[in-house]
């Protein structure tokens, strides 16, 4: 599946064995992995075997439908400079969430925002969901800020919730409903061949 906008930077593709390396190349970094994971929970160093089976897994969940994973491409060169995903999806309830991450060469360039409007397009239109959350390190500002700019309300915090980097911390939970949903722009979605 690709996911592209109008007006977006970036475009959503599923993920292959062929982005290993990229996915690698840019996960293996200690300030991408500290703002996004439990410290443990996603592999440091990250190498193209973490990448492979993460690819592996997520090929797996999709074809269950119980997660979908993305590759984030630049629309202009198609190389990749992260990944995003949607999961916990609660079909009674109409309910996911979305992950996502960004090479740190590409921080600061609007490929987050990008992908997060295509993530949630996905999650309202082609899943039927009603709400779309997030669960962001009460540290990582520039996560928190890009959700808040997309619409997204913080509905609490969650103290202590997390053991990282030998402290507890907060998490902060925010979500977006379909009802304040605004697409920026015409999103197109194209099955596989």
């Amino acid at each position: 599946m690709e996911v592209k906008s109008n007006v977006s930077k970036v475009a959503l593709r599923t993920l292959t064995a062929e982005d290993a390396d990229a996915i690698a190349e840019h996960a293996n970094d200690y300030d991408v992995v500290y703002n996004i994971a439990e410290l443990g929970s996603f592999p440091f160093p990250y190498e193209r075997s973490d990448a492979l089976r993460f690819i592996d897994a997520a090929t797996h969940a999709s074809i269950n439908g119980t997660e979908f994973h993305y590759a984030i491409l630049l629309k202009s060169t198609d190389e990749l400079v992260g990944a995003g995903g949607i999961k916990n999806i609660d079909l009674k309830n109409k309910k996911c969430e979305i992950g996502y991450w960004i090479g740190k060469k590409f921080w600061d360039k609007g490929y987050g925002k990008d992908a997060v409007s295509l993530l949630i397009h996905i999650a309202f239109t082609s899943l039927g969901m009603n709400r779309v959350y997030a669960t962001v390190f009460a540290f990582n500002e520039r996560s928190l800020n890009l959700l808040r700019s997309l619409g997204f309300s913080s509905e609490g915090i969650m103290r202590q919730n997390v053991f990282h980097s030998d402290k507890f911390i907060d998490d902060i939970i925010l979500s977006l409903l379909k009802s304040e949903y605004k697409p920026a722009g015409e999103i197109k979605i194209t099955a596989d061949d």
